[in-house]
């Protein structure tokens, strides 16, 4: 069956006697219950569908976040300037503390 574009299957039990229901989210989650008549179970179902567009009709905007800067990028940064000359390099002496 289907409401309001998604479907849902709705089925007799025999132990324990009554219906079940089961709504298709998205293909791979499903919700699922029961009722102790059909319609009571097709009510239950048509609830939780409108539910689920309820909470889907707005979804939070999504945000691009930058990255953050490794402590990789920051070695490699400093290795560069080591080897032009133009910093010192970090694991000389002189960066531990003792000055030639």
């Amino acid at each position: 069956m289907e409401y309001k574009g998604i479907k849902y299957q709705v089925v007799q039990t025999a132990n324990p006697t009554g219906w079940k229901w089961t709504v298709l989210m998205d293909g791979r989650r499903t919700r699922s219950g029961g009722g102790y008549s059909r319609v009571a179970a097709v009510a239950l179902a048509q609830r939780v569908i409108d539910k689920l567009l309820k909470s889907n009709i707005r979804p939070p905007p999504k945000r691009r976040l930058k990255p953050a800067r490794s402590s990789f990028s920051a070695l490699r940064r400093t290795i560069f300037r080591a080897s032009s000359g133009r910093g010192r390099c970090s694991t000389s002496a002189s960066s531990h503390g003792a000055h030639p």
